[in-house]
Parts: structure tokens; sequence; C-alpha cells
């Protein structure tokens, strides 16, 4: 009697398990293809032009002044023009560094603003849970093959499109 007990409770938890509502999601697709996610992107977009614009103008200037220097060369006393040339070279570690804070700025806002973009998914996708009796939503980066019909990229992309407003880069 009590080994037919048992493998009623073992078989029964183990239905229970079988039924479990398990589904994937696509976060990078959303994060691509969804309103906010583009709006970013043109928002990135905008700075990177912008910082590549501001750029060329500081190259083409010191390429210029190296010019200068180097066509003064015989006129200039060597003492002077050695100064002149340790004065570019300055310019030139100033321009590096100044160019390579402003991309590292830039990937920083890129992270933040998706993380924040993915901060407001969650609410979104645990409402979608609670609602239809979801047990667990695994993203589509750890799963080898799963059934299509268990990807709800799409309806969370709707959702996400009418919840999420516009996100503002710092």
């Amino acid at each position: 009697m009590k080994r037919i007990i048992f493998f009623l409770a073992i078989f029964f938890s183990l239905s229970k398990v079988s039924l479990s509502e398990i589904v994937y999601i696509d976060i990078d697709l959303i994060v691509a293809k969804s309103k906010p996610g583009a709006d970013i992107t043109i928002q990135l977009d905008k700075l990177r032009k912008s910082n590549t614009e501001e750029f060329k103008k500081i190259e083409t200037k010191l390429k210029s002044e190296e010019e200068k220097i180097v066509s003064q060369k015989n006129v200039l006393a060597k003492k002077e023009y050695e100064d002149k040339i340790i004065n570019l070279r300055k310019k030139a570690n100033d321009y590096r560094k100044n160019r390579a804070k402003k991309i590292k700025d830039l990937t920083i806002k890129k992270q933040k603003s998706i993380a924040e973009l993915v901060k407001q998914i969650n609410p979104i996708l645990a409402t979608y849970s609670a609602e239809n009796k979801i047990d667990m939503i695994i993203s589509k980066n750890n799963i080898i093959i799963g059934k299509t019909n268990l990807d709800i990229t799409s309806k969370i992309l709707e959702l996400v499109n009418k919840k999420v407003k516009k996100i503002k880069i710092n």
C-alpha cells in the first residue's frame, strides 16, 4: 500500500513538472527592433556622427599645422622649430586622449540606455507571464533548439512598443 501511494505521489509530481509552461524570448531582437530600441540607435548615431565631424576638424587642423611647421623648418631656428614640434605632439596626444574618452563615453551611454530599456521590459515580461500562466521565460541565447510556438518575442515586441516610451540618452 505504501508503495502505491509513493508511486502515485511521484507520478503526480512529475506530471506537474511536465505541465509547466516554459517559453523563450530574443531580447536582442527586441532591443534592436522595438521603437525605443530604434530610437536609442538613432540617438547614438547622431552622437557618433557629431563626434566624427569634430574629430575630422581637429585632424585637419593638426595636419595643416604640421605642414606649416615643416615648411618653416629651414627658416626657423633649431630651438624654435623643436619647440613647435613638441607643442604639436602635445596637441596630438591631447586629441588622442579626448577622442578615446569620447568613444568610451559613447560606449557607456549605449550600455546604460540598453540596460534602461531592459529594465523597463522586465515588468512587461512579469505581467505577461502572470496573465498567461507562464512559469519561466528563458533567453533565446541560452537555447540550442526550441519549438517556434514557444517563442513569444513578437508578442513582447508589440507590448514594448505600446508601453515603453522614448528613452533619453544622457
